[in-house]
């Protein structure tokens, strides 16, 4: 089901003056999904650049204007292009060092947008839709990895969800180091983990907070075997909600 979903994806990679970042890019995405559909770069002409497009897992599709527009022109035609029902768009200069209520606040928009043109239409439709994370991250990592006003961060992220909130949320509880090994092993790292010990300390001591005041969040043990892992979360959506009983 995630492959398909994947599938309809669109990655647009709107750039000015920062072209030189794209081909790194592109390179990252290949490592982070091999089922992306197709990823349309657009940047200025003046750049005068010369971009691979093969040996990707994914289409790549380069908009060259006969002359600059500027940001909302490309912006657009990258818009024409894709033909593929969910559209994303990345700019190269998001990888700059952002300041931490930037980086809340491109969480936050992005998680409004996609609750608006994803989750509620799946929902309405009777699907079961299942998010890697949610509200509770912000609250965690911006909030108090990043120290920023808890308070502040707390109703950002409310206002987030357009009042939807989640029926179940499964916490997989690791130690700091094992996560911290666990990122080093796989391809494809952010700024985020790549953070220091201390912040992800402080995150994981928000996320048990949040569980503890939250009779939604079952917490599972994720240092356990993945099977077991499995079982323990099969069992604890089969006990609390009866769509679930034949798991």
């Amino acid at each position: 089901m995630c492959d398909n979903i994947l599938k309809n994806i669109t990655v647009s990679i709107v750039s000015h003056n920062h072209g030189k970042l794209i081909p790194n890019l592109l390179e990252q995405l290949s490592h982070f999904s091999k089922h992306l559909g197709k990823v349309i770069v657009t940047y200025n002409v003046l750049e005068n650049l010369r971009i691979k497009t093969q040996g990707y897992p994914f289409e790549v599709c380069v908009i060259d204007n006969d002359k600059p527009k500027g940001f909302g022109a490309n912006h657009n035609r990258a818009f024409e292009l894709c033909s593929t029902e969910y559209f994303c768009v990345m700019n190269p200069d998001i990888f700059l060092d952002l300041d931490p209520f930037s980086e809340i606040s491109l969480f936050c928009a992005d998680r409004a947008q996609h609750v608006r043109e994803l989750i509620k239409p799946m929902l309405n439709s009777g699907k079961i839709v299942l998010c890697d994370r949610y509200c509770d991250s912000t609250i965690a990592y911006q909030g108090h990895g990043r120290k920023l006003d808890i308070e502040l961060v707390k109703k950002m992220a409310a206002a987030s969800t357009l009042g939807l909130m989640p029926n179940v949320t499964i916490l997989l509880d690791i130690s700091v180091n094992t996560a911290l090994s666990r990122i080093v092993q796989r391809p494809g790292r952010n700024k985020i983990d790549d953070e220091s010990f201390d912040f992800h300390s402080r995150v994981k001591k928000a996320y048990l907070g949040i569980a503890k005041n939250a009779q939604r969040v079952h917490i599972i043990n994720g240092e356990d075997e993945e099977l077991e892992v499995h079982e323990k979360i099969k069992k604890c959506l089969s006990t609390n909600f009866s769509i679930f009983s034949r798991l």
